[in-house]
Order: structure tokens, then sequence, then C-alpha cells
């Protein structure tokens, strides 16, 4: 987003979103790296938690791409990030290496929007938003091969294509997993939701560490997890 188009609560949205990713990540890798008993971690609350995270990193990533312009350019940055993730994960913790993961995701959701843009200039704002919210329901069990309700035959996808799609073939393992579908939905809901609402009357706040952090999110989201493990590899080896 250009400066002149920055709004303080999308910042503070951001930055509230790492802080808990933050969280959430060095409690995963005590639990599941370290080993240290977290009988409450691993529960539906924190499956919620980390679900409530990615949800509001990916609403409002749509949201800004409608403020902003240069889709493919801002796609093509987060995608190498999310690229760059993925590969220092393959060679330092082949054990919880990450495929497919947010960062790809909302790089592609960015050139995919980029290329519809002008067919969504044709749909009326709130029709578009209800849609996005529709399919992004129907399509939320993909991963499991159930898209509203019907079961999809394993047999008609395979492969990494079909995985990152959001058909996931069996045996795959990423530590961080967000496929096309169903979540280019809810990022069509942000963009949408853009155009629905009056921007003059988005309030103004305005927390300077948290909204720092929410302008930083990508820069913070790539070294967090290094840092994190460098932290733990000193406390426990």
């Amino acid at each position: 987003m250009e400066r002149s188009e920055r709004y303080t609560l999308l910042d503070f949205i951001r930055g509230l979103a790492v802080i808990n990713m933050i969280a959430y990540h060095l409690l995963w890798n005590l639990k599941y790296l370290y080993g240290l008993e977290l009988p409450w971690f691993g529960t539906m609350g924190t499956h919620i938690w980390q679900r409530l995270i990615c949800s509001s990193f990916i609403l409002v990533s749509g949201f800004c791409l409608a403020l902003g312009s240069h889709p493919f350019k801002r796609g093509a940055l987060v995608f190498g990030a999310g690229l760059l993730v993925s590969v220092v994960t393959f060679v330092a913790t082949p054990q919880a290496k990450i495929i497919f993961g947010i960062l790809t995701f909302i790089g592609s959701a960015m050139i995919i929007t980029g290329a519809l843009k002008s067919l969504f200039k044709k749909i009326p704002a709130f029709a578009g938003l209800i849609l996005s919210l529709i399919l992004y329901i129907l399509t939320y069990p993909i991963n499991t091969g159930i898209i509203g309700g019907i079961s999809i035959p394993k047999g008609l996808y395979r492969g990494y294509i079909a995985t990152y799609l959001g058909f996931m073939e069996d045996g795959f393992y990423s530590a961080d997993y967000f496929s096309i579908m169903p979540w280019i939905f809810l990022f069509w809901a942000g963009y949408f939701l853009c155009s629905c609402i009056n921007k003059s009357k988005i309030p103004n706040v305005y927390i300077k560490p948290v909204n720092a952090i929410g302008r930083q999110a990508l820069f913070i989201y790539l070294i967090h997890q290094p840092v994190i493990y460098l932290v733990m590899e000193l406390i426990f080896n």
C-alpha cells in the first residue's frame, strides 16, 4: 500500500496477527521440536487460534490488494519469499519443512487476483463478498477431499499441482499448508469487502509498537522462525 493510502487499523490488525503468530510458533517449536509437555497445545482451542491468525492475514491481504496497485509485482515478491521459506526449512528443519505455506498462497492469490481484476470490476462488491464467503464455506474441507458435502474420489487427483490447488494427496506433509482453495475465497472476501465499506469511516487505531510490527509483517515473518529456532537451540542444546 502507498503511504497516502495506509490505514492504521489494517496495520494494527496485521501487527496483532504477527504477535500471535510468533507466540503460536514458539509454542509449536517447544512441543513438537523440543518435546516440552504442553497437553493443551494441539487441542481444538489452539487450532481455532491458529486459524484466526491466518484468516486475519488473508483477509487483510485481500483488502490491501484492492487499495493498492502492482498486484503482479507484489505477488511475485511474496511468492518468492514463500519459496525462500520452503528452501530454508527443507535444509534446516526437514522434520518441519514448509511446502505451500501461507506466503506462497498469498503471493499466488495476489497474482491470480491481478489477472482477474478486470472481471472483478464488473461484479457488484456486496455480491462478490457474499459469493466469496459461500465458496469459502463450501470448499473449506477440500483438503480432506470434500467439496460442498460431496466426496471427491482420490483417483481423480494426485501430485503437487493437485495439492497446491487443495486436493491434498496421500502422504503429503507440510508444517504450514495453505492451498489455493479454500483460502483464495477468503482472500477475495477481503478484496470485495474493501469496496463495500466507506473508507473515510475506518477508525484510526494506533498503538506504536503493534502498528510498527504490522508495517513490517513480511520481514518479521521471514526472520521470526530462524530467530526462535536459534534461541531454542542455545537454551536446550
